[in-house]
């Protein structure tokens, strides 16, 4: 019965995920920063990310970083990074990376000295005085009209890559090292097409190029790949779809960590035009280039699709799907994946409400157990683009106090049985998730992880095996 049923329920495993940087000082609690724009003006974003104990926000609209540091009890909001390229109106884009104290902010649109537009330049700021503080800017070595230099920056201390738009000669990569404060120039590499984005980690340098063509094919798109030797940056795979199709944009999103890759592959937005529904692909790094491990699909039936954004954390996936259910009516949804056994299992969507609102959501930012995301506030009742906010929410809360289960156990509460579970939680023996309920979750947690050991033991028999999941079903949605 085992090898009937796990197949057919593996998507449903729920797993809590583990704090893989410094814990913070007290758990925090859920917050949500409603940041509605001064007009109603076209599509923009806002980019989110935990750096330490802070929450950074970009705001692609006006162009500012705003920083929020938690106190051990509550989140507050810290003025700086004012000086110049940080303020709006001077070529800043909102868009940023950051790594422990260091926090790099793109002003792409930034003139040069010599008045040639859209040079660009990377403003650098440090947290660890507890204000944000300008250090230096960092300017393209190289003047390039509309170069925008900053468009996409990655970092993995100490390296740090910044892409440069070199126009028809396609784009610069240009690699510095840092000592924590500034940036030192080490290579520049170069692609003869243009890159969206850029990845960095374990000596993995990663760069989108969905513009690039491919077997003559125009814009049928790739994933480039470079690797750290001996302090030099060398070019080591570029992958392509199998069968590259023409406009294809294969790979538009590329994220590695360590030696995990997953990239997008192109549905109703991005790709050809009979192409419809969007999925992504893993792979692993044998050393040489990329080896293909499995393909991950929305785990809700729509027509149409788009992969919005990939988070890859370690052991956990975080996928931002744009999803069409109907005529002029979609919504984005946060699927989480958890690495078990070598495969990536779909465990939970996170989302707010239920919400159905129409909002970008343009990246997640994952810490302790909290995920960030840009989404939706629709404050007048109306769910129109420009009523927006940021939202930070546990991704695994049973008791429902705004905190992660994972970081309250950290940080002490008691889950004696080292289940990840808060003990709190549990109120009946098969709820496995402690969600309140028995179902289809804990049907899964039951078969793939306790099947055959004595911890999903119900029967009093001294193992786990089918009498104990017909015991289960016995108290299908029946918690008290």
């Amino acid at each position: 019965m085992c090898l009937i049923i796990r197949p057919l329920l593996i998507c449903g495993l729920l797993a809590t995920i583990t704090a893989r940087s410094h814990a913070f000082q007290s758990c925090p609690t859920a917050m949500d920063i409603e940041l509605t724009p001064p007009s109603e003006v076209g599509w923009y974003a806002r980019i989110v990310e935990f750096l330490g104990d802070w929450f950074i926000v970009g705001d692609t609209f006006d162009g500012t970083l705003r920083c929020y540091h938690w106190s051990g009890t509550e989140w507050v909001e810290v003025a700086g990074v004012v000086a110049d390229g940080m303020t709006p109106g001077d070529g800043h884009t909102g868009y940023f990376v950051g790594q422990d104290d260091l926090l790099l902010g793109s002003a792409a649109d930034r003139e040069g000295a010599g008045g040639l537009s859209q040079v660009g330049a990377v403003d650098i700021a440090l947290l660890s005085s507890g204000t944000p503080t300008l250090t230096s800017t960092v300017v393209p070595p190289t003047e390039i009209v509309s170069g925008r230099f900053g468009n996409s920056i990655a970092i993995d201390m100490p390296w740090v890559a910044i892409a440069q738009q070199n126009g028809s000669e396609g784009t610069f990569i240009h690699m510095y090292v840092t000592d924590g404060e500034s940036l030192t120039l080490q290579q520049t590499l170069g692609w003869t097409f243009p890159v969206q984005g850029l990845s960095l980690s374990n000596n993995l340098l990663v760069a989108s190029a969905p513009y690039a063509d491919i077997d003559g094919l125009w814009g049928a798109g790739a994933i480039v790949t470079w690797t750290l030797s001996g302090g030099t940056w060398s070019h080591a795979d570029t992958l392509t779809a199998d069968v590259p199709a023409e406009d294809d944009h294969w790979g538009f999103i590329g994220r590695v960590d360590h030696d995990q890759l997953l990239l997008s592959v192109p549905g109703f937005y991005h790709g050809a035009d009979d192409t419809e529904t969007a999925s992504v692909l893993r792979y692993t790094w044998n050393g040489t280039d990329w080896q293909y491990q499995q393909t991950l699909e929305s785990p809700r039936s729509v027509s149409q699709s788009e992969v919005f954004f990939i988070k890859v954390q370690g052991s956990d996936v975080f996928i931002v799907w744009w999803e069409v259910l109907g005529d002029a009516h979609y919504q984005f949804n946060i699927d989480y994946w958890t690495l078990e056994s070598g495969t990536l299992l779909w465990t939970d969507v996170i989302d707010v409400d239920g919400s159905t609102n129409r909002a970008t959501r343009h990246n997640v930012a994952v810490k302790d157990g909290m995920v960030a995301f840009d989404g939706s506030l629709a404050t007048d009742g109306e769910p129109r683009q420009q009523d927006r906010g940021v939202f930070t929410v546990p991704i695994v809360d049973c008791n429902d106090n705004g905190q992660a289960d994972s970081c309250e156990i950290l940080n002490g509460a008691p889950d004696d049985d080292a289940d990840g579970l808060l003990d709190a939680c549990v109120t009946c023996a098969a709820d496995w998730n402690s969600d309140g309920r028995v179902d289809v979750a804990d049907i899964v947690r039951l078969i793939v992880e306790l099947w055959g050991s004595p911890d999903g033991d119900l029967t009093s028999d001294g193992a786990t095996d089918v009498r104990d999941l017909i015991e289960m079903l016995r108290t299908w949605n029946d918690c008290p």
